[in-house]
């Protein structure tokens, strides 16, 4: 029933409406926004920084992580089975960014070519609110 669900939401049918899906992978959260007729896709990231001390990792830190500058994706594409996003205008954070999300399950992967191994992402509909750490 999730599946069929999701499915629904996503479906090439709501062509001209617009899409927003929050993918967390790792200590990275993208929010990504799209247009399903294929007129525009972006996003902005919210990077929380890796520490060893709990203590360290406070809300007034959290809320510094935010990249609030919106990023165009130089190209996308919608597939019936996954959505596939590109940007290579970021030499200056990172180099190349490569993400594929499953429709269905709502989960990806998130690949830069800084070096770092791609991340698997668990993507949500809408854009989440952070407010909590554990």
């Amino acid at each position: 029933m999730k599946k069929l669900l999701a499915l629904l939401l996503l479906s090439p049918v709501l062509v001209s409406e617009e899409l927003k899906l929050t993918c967390e992978a790792g200590p990275q959260i993208w929010f990504i926004s799209l247009r399903l007729d294929g007129t525009e896709a972006s996003y902005f990231q919210h990077n929380i920084p890796y520490t060893d001390s709990p203590e360290m990792l406070t809300p007034e830190l959290i809320n510094k992580s935010i990249f609030e500058e919106k990023n165009l994706f130089d190209k996308y594409w919608i597939y019936p089975s996954y959505l596939k996003f590109k940007d290579t205008n970021r030499i200056r954070k990172g180099g190349t960014v490569n993400i594929v999300i499953n429709r269905l399950t709502l989960k990806g992967r998130i690949g830069q070519s800084n070096g770092d191994l791609p991340l698997a992402a668990e993507c949500f509909k809408g854009f989440k609110s952070y407010e909590k750490k554990i």
